[in-house]
C-alpha cells in the first residue's frame, strides 16, 4: 500500500513539474568541422610583414550530447522546467602580440530553430551571433558590423577577424591598419 502511494506521489511530482523530457538539438558532423581544426599543442605564427604574433591552441570544449539521462540536470533541468538541449562547441586560445598573452574563444552552436551559429570573443573584440550557412567556407567578425568592443578592459584594437572553417583563424585586422596573416608552414 505504501508502495502505490510513492508511486502515485513521484508521479504527482514528475508531472507538476514537467515530464522528464529534454528536445536536443544537436551540431551535424559537418558543422563540427568549424571546430575540429585545432589539435594539442597547437601552435601558428602570424605576421604583418615586420612582427610576428603566436597563436596557442588551449583546449577544446564539445557539449553534444546524443543521450540525456533524465538524472543529467546540468545538461537538461527539467525540474525547473528546462525543456531544451542545445549543443556547442567551442576553441579556448590565445595570442601573444608584442609581449602580451590576449585570450580568446571562438564558439559554434544551433539554436531552438535550428540555426547554425558562431560568435568570437578576442583582444576585447565581442561578437554577435552570426548566423552560418552550409556553403559558407569561411566568417569575417567586424568591429561595428557584427562585433563591439568591450569597455573597461584593455583591448587590442582588433578591427576584423577571419575565421576559416579548414584553417581556423587566417588573419586579423588592427585598428592602426596592421594586417596579421597566418604564416603557412
Amino acid at each position: 500500500m505504501k508502495i502505490n502511494r510513492y508511486i502515485s506521489l513521484m508521479a504527482l511530482c514528475l508531472v507538476s513539474c514537467g515530464l522528464p523530457y529534454c528536445k536536443k538539438i544537436r551540431l551535424s558532423e559537418e558543422e563540427m568541422e568549424w571546430i575540429n581544426i585545432y589539435g594539442k599543442k597547437e601552435n601558428i605564427l602570424f605576421s604583418d610583414g615586420l612582427s610576428i604574433d603566436t597563436f596557442a591552441f588551449i583546449k577544446k570544449n564539445i557539449f553534444n550530447k546524443v543521450h540525456i539521462p533524465i538524472t543529467d540536470l546540468k545538461s537538461c533541468n527539467w525540474i525547473e522546467g528546462q525543456h531544451e538541449y542545445i549543443a556547442n562547441a567551442s576553441i579556448d586560445f590565445k595570442i601573444k602580440h608584442n609581449t602580451q598573452w590576449w585570450q580568446g574563444v571562438f564558439i559554434i552552436s544551433k539554436n531552438m530553430d535550428s540555426t547554425f551559429v558562431s560568435e568570437i570573443s578576442f583582444g576585447g573584440l565581442y561578437s554577435d551571433e552570426v548566423a552560418l550557412d552550409k556553403t559558407d567556407t569561411s566568417i569575417s567578425f567586424k568591429n561595428g558590423v557584427n562585433s563591439e568592443e568591450g569597455s573597461n578592459q584593455p583591448l587590442l584594437g582588433i578591427e576584423e577577424i577571419i575565421w576559416d572553417k579548414e584553417k581556423g583563424i587566417i588573419c586579423y585586422k588592427l585598428k592602426d591598419g596592421r594586417v596579421f596573416h597566418k604564416l603557412e608552414d
